[in-house]
């Protein structure tokens, strides 16, 4: 999850239905160059040491979900 504070304080909730779940856990650099999201950055990010070493985006390599299951495929 990638979100920027603009104030000097921030609460952040989020809602998830089911127990964590590692195999089911993806995500792709939050500063790909392909995506080029222009964040706004003033101050170095806080990243995680786990979101450091996620991978780029690489369209042609998109899962897709089964959401009767949760699998990938």
């Amino acid at each position: 999850m990638v979100f920027i504070v603009l104030s000097d304080m921030a609460i952040v909730n989020y809602k998830v239905d089911a127990p964590y779940s590692p195999k089911h856990e993806d995500g792709i650099k939050f500063d790909d160059k392909l995506l080029a999201i222009d964040w706004e950055l003033k101050d170095t990010p806080i990243v995680s040491a786990k979101d450091e070493v996620l991978p780029s985006f690489k369209p042609n390599e998109l899962k897709e979900i089964n959401w009767q299951t949760s699998e990938f495929r």
